[in-house]
């Protein structure tokens, strides 16, 4: 569901000179492209990587959640450009929420998730302690599992 706000990228693009064609093995792209953050003291994104070949054009993307890094080299036109599209609040925000952070926001969010889990396991106990709020407790149970499947179904 989109409330109507949306996430943006501001790009930066820098040329890049390239003495010999850049070759389609992954991890020397990667190293092309560490180097040119290194050169300009930009930390490394921390998410995944896709290397793509379209004719006579490679692209290689680096995801991560603050920013993008993206290699375009062209053959034909033998130009080799580094763009960096730098995520806007909301975009690095839903970025985060795609699970596109680091090893720490990860981490985090699986202690919460087993902090939420805890709290229904307990609120359960505790509602079926009490025999005013079994039947409660039962329906509600029944409620949302049929909610969540419907979810599911409708995905």
């Amino acid at each position: 569901m989109n409330v109507g706000v949306e996430g943006s990228y501001d790009k930066t693009s820098y040329v890049i000179e390239v003495k010999q064609p850049l070759p389609t093995e992954i991890s020397i792209v990667k190293n092309v492209v560490i180097n040119e953050l290194n050169k300009r003291r930009i930390p490394l994104p921390k998410g995944k990587i896709d290397l793509e070949i379209d004719g006579s054009v490679l692209v290689f993307e680096w995801e991560g959640a603050r920013y993008n890094a993206i290699l375009e080299n062209d053959t034909s036109t033998q130009q080799t450009k580094l763009i960096l599209e730098q995520a806007s609040t909301f975009s690095y925000l839903e970025n985060l929420h795609k699970s596109e952070g680091g090893p720490a926001f990860k981490i985090l969010a699986i202690f919460c998730s087993l902090g939420l889990i805890v709290l229904l396991v307990t609120g359960i106990l505790m509602a079926w302690q009490a025999p005013k709020y079994r039947i409660l407790t039962i329906k509600s149970i029944l409620l949302g599992a049929a909610f969540f499947l419907l979810t599911i179904f409708l995905s």
